[in-house]
C-alpha cells in the first residue's frame, strides 16, 4: 500500500471520493472548526459541502499537513486525517494543556476506507504507515482520540471514523489519564498516545 499526502490536485478526485457521501459531504473538515453544534454540522455537510471544502483548501494553502491517502494498484482505497495537533482548531484546548510540547505532537483525527476494502485490515495498516510517516516528519509523539468502546460496540453506530481503541492499542498507543478534549462528563474516553521510541517526551 502506498501513501500520498493530500495535495490540491487530489482534492476533488480521490479525496472527495473518500470523504463525501450521499448522506453528507464532510470533507473530513469537522476538526477545522473550533466548536460546532450537531445542527450546524448537518447544515455544513448538506449538498456539496462547500464551506467544509473551503476550510480544507485553506489548510492546504497554509501549508498544513491535512492527511494521507492510501493507494493500492493506483486506486485510492483509504484516507487518514492527521497533522500537527496545534493546526486543528477543535483541539486547541489539548494543545494548551501540552503547552510548548504541543509543537512536537501530531494528531490522528479520522479514517475512511473504500467500501470494497472494508474489514480487510486496511485501517490498521494505514495507521501503521501513517505513524511511520509522521515520525519521519519529525514529530516526537502522536495522539488519537477514539470514541469509547461502549459506543463503538453498539449496533449501527457511526463513530468509527476516529478509529478504534483496540486498533490503537495494537499499534502500541497507550491510553493516558488525560481525557479526550471532547469527552462528556464521566465518559471513559482517554487520549491515546504513541511516542517515538528514541525520543520520548
Amino acid at each position: 500500500m502506498e501513501l500520498r499526502p493530500l495535495t490540491s490536485d487530489l482534492l476533488d478526485t480521490d479525496y472527495r471520493q473518500l470523504t463525501c457521501f450521499a448522506e453528507g459531504a464532510c470533507w473530513c473538515a469537522i476538526n477545522q472548526y473550533a466548536t460546532i453544534s450537531s445542527d450546524e454540522w448537518t447544515r455544513l455537510c448538506d449538498g456539496e459541502g462547500p464551506e467544509n471544502r473551503g476550510v480544507i483548501v485553506a489548510a492546504l494553502e497554509r501549508g498544513d499537513r491535512v492527511g494521507y491517502l492510501a493507494y493500492r494498484d493506483g486506486t485510492a482505497i483509504g484516507w487518514c486525517g492527521c497533522g500537527a495537533l496545534s493546526s486543528y482548531p477543535r483541539f486547541q484546548k489539548r494543545a494548551e494543556v501540552l503547552g510548548a510540547q504541543a509543537r512536537d505532537v501530531a494528531a490522528i483525527v479520522c479514517f475512511a476506507v473504500s467500501e470494497a476494502y472494508k474489514r480487510q485490515g486496511i485501517a490498521s495498516l494505514l495507521l501503521q504507515q501513517v505513524c511511520e510517516a509522521l515520525f519521519a516528519e519529525g514529530y516526537l509523539a502522536i495522539e488519537a482520540y477514539p470514541f469509547p468502546e461502549a459506543i463503538l460496540a453498539q449496533p449501527n453506530h457511526d463513530r468509527g471514523w476516529m478509529g478504534y481503541p483496540t486498533m490503537y492499542r495494537a499499534a502500541g498507543f497507550v491510553p493516558l489519564v488525560d481525557p479526550c478534549p471532547h469527552a462528556k462528563p464521566g465518559e471513559d474516553r482517554p487520549v491515546y498516545r504513541l511516542e517515538r521510541p528514541e525520543a520520548p517526551l
